[in-house]
């Protein structure tokens, strides 16, 4: 698959970063005020992933390509029941293995690239895989491994098991709330639904993804489901202002005047 498209999400050849920036303006409207302008201020946007400045717009095939990258994790996720040693079957290896490619050559260093994290996740999965099927030198050869494993067994005070399995599901939220932005950028708002509902199940107290969820709700007019979402951002993070705000809007759509002009 990603041969079909080479390089797409290659961003060495734009000039410079558009800065985005997920702050809305100030208001100093009233409550009232707003109101009656609804229809005029509903300027949401996603939260991107952190340190993210790069431009997100690519053709129509590299969102495509995404969506099947998606697709393929979260069947990952069902057959296995996490991200970290997966029993990949030899098709599988090599598809992972053309996605890492894709991947390094259109993120390579730059950490502030929207799929950085992706990237990482990917790298992750292929190594616990390869860590624990493929031989390595020490198993030939005991002997050069009896340092390295004294050392790690006192300096860890838990089993270094315990400690990537954490690892693995922080990064593999990362990754799957990468993807949603993306595809939230893009054309394929509703697949992002599905990045963001797979994050918040991997970390339950990701409120950036909950927003996200909930900026998509209101942009499918599912206000019911999008408060939902807001609330528990407030939860999360009660100084996060524009969650009241886009939690306001939904409000209104529902007619809910009282509640909107709190939130406003």
């Amino acid at each position: 698959m990603a041969m079909e498209i080479q390089h797409a999400f290659d961003v060495s050849s734009i000039p410079g970063p558009l800065e985005l920036d997920t702050a809305l303006s100030d208001v100093t409207l009233s409550g009232a005020q707003l109101l009656q302008r609804s229809e005029s201020i509903q300027i949401q946007v996603q939260i991107r992933p952190s340190a993210s400045t790069v431009p997100t717009t690519y053709s129509e095939s590299a969102y495509q390509w995404l969506v099947g990258v998606l697709d393929g994790l979260i069947d990952f996720g069902q057959r296995h029941g996490h991200y970290g040693v997966i029993e990949l079957t030899e098709d599988e290896y090599q598809w992972l293995d053309d996605v890492l490619e894709e991947l390094i050559y259109s993120v390579g260093e730059n950490q502030s690239h929207p799929l950085s994290p992706l990237m990482k996740f990917i790298i992750r999965i292929i190594a616990n895989y390869e860590d624990a099927y493929v031989p390595k030198l020490t198993e030939r050869f005991p002997e050069l491994a009896e340092e390295g494993t004294t050392e790690a067994t006192s300096e860890n005070k838990q089993p270094v098991s315990n400690i990537f399995k954490q690892s693995d599901r922080e990064l593999a939220a990362h990754a799957f709330f990468s993807i949603g932005y993306l595809l939230g950028e893009g054309s394929s708002t509703k697949k992002a639904l599905d990045a963001y509902e797979q994050a918040t199940a991997l970390k339950s107290d990701f409120w950036e993804a909950f927003y996200n969820l909930g900026i998509a709700g209101n942009s499918f007019s599912q206000y019911k489901e999008a408060i939902i979402y807001f609330n528990k951002v407030i939860e999360l993070n009660s100084d996060f202002s524009k969650a009241y705000y886009s939690r306001g809007i939904a409000h209104f759509k529902l007619l809910q005047y009282k509640e909107a002009m709190v939130d406003f």
